[in-house]
């Protein structure tokens, strides 16, 4: 497996576009080794034109939604979205979660942060990034994918649970 697949992660990347889509194409790959079913869609686009992806798995009745990605400093978050799913597949008691839960995730709500923060030569002790942004308004997360990701997580299956990863490693 891959760094932001291993669980723990074996070391900090920032979920680019590329680099997400072969991970999801991973997820898919693993999904398929274990008999079970993945939906990957994408749910939106972002203000720079970057894809918003989004992971269903389980087909159960008790929705969950999760995001990841909000701050596009914090890497950790989408890693932990992507281990998640990872974790899902693979567990023991995976078929009687897929069979009880539908999980709705969208691991990377701010793919432009991240393009942008990729850049970063971290971690190191001689750096310590200030959050960037891509957005001229310095608004961050754009009201447009805000709303794209609040579908995922409310207008679409009424979760009975939302979980939204975030975090640094400094």
């Amino acid at each position: 497996m891959t760094d932001s697949l291993n669980i723990p992660p074996t070391a900090v990347e920032f979920l680019t576009d590329d680099m997400l889509a072969q991970r999801l194409d991973q997820l898919t790959i693993l999904a398929a080794d274990y008999h079970h079913s993945i939906a990957i869609e994408t749910i939106g686009i972002s203000r720079g034109g970057r894809n918003l992806p989004a992971i269903t798995l389980g087909t159960g009745p008790r929705p969950v939604g999760i995001t990841a990605g909000a701050h596009a400093d914090e890497p950790t978050g989408p890693m932990a979205a992507l281990a998640l799913v990872r974790y899902i597949l693979t567990a023991p008691e995976a078929k009687t979660l897929l069979h009880q839960h539908t999980f709705r995730i969208c691991p990377q709500v701010n793919p432009d942060g991240a393009a942008a923060n990729a850049a970063w030569p971290w971690p190191t002790a001689e750096v310590t990034p200030t959050p960037l942004t891509t957005m001229s308004d310095g608004s961050g997360l754009l009201m447009d994918q805000a709303r794209q990701v609040g579908d995922l997580t409310t207008g679409w299956i009424q979760p009975i649970f939302i979980l939204q990863l975030a975090g640094e490693l400094f």
